[in-house]
């Protein structure tokens, strides 16, 4: 391990590698495995320590991190499917935020003088987008500095963990989101749940772990979850009482508790629901880039169509 550890500290640049030498130095002053790698809890997540901690007494800890590793790259992928398909949407609002500003500062003026110069009765809502019009070219600079603000603002917030756990908590609840972020948790839960069973990690110590893991309002749930199971209760009588996961999800893992499999039954739950994940991620694609289309279309379009209107009625007026 001490010519492993140093291969890899001298091979890996930056901080990581720094991280790396490190654990050598904490093993080589007497330290354990598991122990240097709980003194780096913001690299190393709650269930790879878990996994290093059973390899302790199992003695394959070759295994565990090959477990490990295998489990990083799957959560890590569907988190990527995930935020990749919200990606297009929120190119699209933005893309449509800047064309509205742009019809705004720079379409629209060239109408308004002709349609107030013509001195014919303008309805509400050509008086209303008259008054945007000019509220945002007289306060352009403001707006400039306001948006600039507010992106360096997201950014910095997109940093705060706390932040991304409240807006995803907000997000979580809208209709089409709501559906797939239990989805997503079902699919963590069963895969990683097997995961850790599957090489001796108890149920208790394996859902304490998945608490970290999945994290939200799901921890909640999940530490009511692990002390019923602490207290001598099922895992699937828990489950059933706080209706965790799909009814599906609860009946493969109590037949999976029941007969002594729940590690490979967990597992297949889990490839289960990463493929119903990977559906729906797609029908949201495939329906919210038309939708946002032509939402855009629609509101560009309701502009153009309410000034040439107006411009209509002004040369009805001069005939």
């Amino acid at each position: 391990m001490d010519e492993a550890l140093a291969l890899l500290g001298d091979g890996m640049p930056g901080s990581l590698g720094r991280v790396v030498r490190a654990i050598r130095t904490d093993l080589l002053r007497g330290r354990s495995f598991v122990e240097a790698l709980a003194r780096h809890g913001d690299v190393f997540p709650a269930d790879v320590i878990a996994l290093a901690r059973v390899s302790e007494s199992t003695g394959r800890l070759d295994r565990a991190i090959d477990a490990a590793t295998r489990q990083r790259v799957r959560t890590h992928v569907l988190t990527e499917k995930l935020a990749g398909a919200l990606h297009y949407p929120a190119f699209l609002l933005v893309t449509a935020s800047i064309v509205l500003v742009f019809f705004l500062i720079y379409v629209i003026p060239q109408f308004a003088d002709v349609i107030r110069d013509s001195g014919s009765q303008m309805d509400g809502t050509i008086a209303g987008i008259f008054a945007a019009s000019d509220l945002l070219r007289d306060h352009l600079d403001l707006f400039i500095a306001g948006s600039a603000a507010l992106l360096v603002g997201a950014l910095a917030a997109a940093q705060s963990r706390a932040l991304r756990t409240a807006v995803t908590k907000r997000l979580s609840r809208l209709p089409i989101i709501r559906g797939t972020g239990e989805l997503r948790r079902s699919a963590l839960f069963c895969m990683n749940l097997g995961t850790l069973l599957g090489e001796g990690v108890p149920v208790p110590e394996a859902l304490k772990v998945l608490e970290n893991v999945i994290g939200g309002e799901a921890a909640e749930t999940l530490a009511r979850i692990g002390d019923s199971v602490r207290r001598g209760g099922s895992l699937a009588e828990a489950l059933e009482t706080h209706a965790f996961v799909p009814k599906i999800a609860r009946r493969m893992l109590r037949i999976g508790e029941e007969s002594g499999e729940l590690a490979e039954v967990s597992a297949r739950a889990g490839i289960l629901y990463e493929k119903k994940l990977e559906q729906r991620l797609s029908q949201i694609a495939a329906f919210i880039g038309p939708a946002a289309i032509m939402l855009i279309s629609s509101l560009i379009g309701g502009l153009m169509l309410t000034i040439m209107s107006a411009l209509f009625s002004i040369n009805q007026l001069v005939l």
